[in-house]
C-alpha cells in the first residue's frame, strides 16, 4: 500500500479496476506516502504519474500547474498556463 495514513483504506489493485486512463499528481515532499511507493503502485495499475517538484500533499501555491496537468491529461494535448 503506497500510503501511510491511519485512516486510509487500502487502494484498489489493477484488477479491482475498470478500464480507463488514469495519472496521479503526487507532490514530491507529500506527507503520506513518497515517490517511489506511488511510482510502483502506479506502475501497476497502467496510470501516469506527475511529481511536482518542492510540492507537499496539498500543493500549496501550486494550483496553476496542477490545473494545466489535469487539463492536459483529460484534453489529451497540451496546454499553455
Amino acid at each position: 500500500l503506497p500510503v501511510s495514513a491511519g485512516m486510509t483504506t487500502s487502494l484498489p489493485g489493477a484488477e479491482q479496476l475498470a478500464a480507463a486512463h488514469r495519472a496521479v499528481i503526487l507532490g514530491a515532499r507529500d506527507q503520506f506516502t513518497s515517490v517511489d511507493d506511488m511510482a510502483r503502485y502506479t506502475e501497476a495499475i497502467g496510470a501516469t504519474l506527475h511529481v511536482i517538484p518542492e510540492s507537499d500533499h496539498f500543493f500549496s501555491f501550486r494550483a496553476e500547474r496542477v490545473a494545466v496537468l489535469v487539463a492536459e491529461e483529460t484534453s489529451g494535448s497540451a496546454v499553455e498556463p
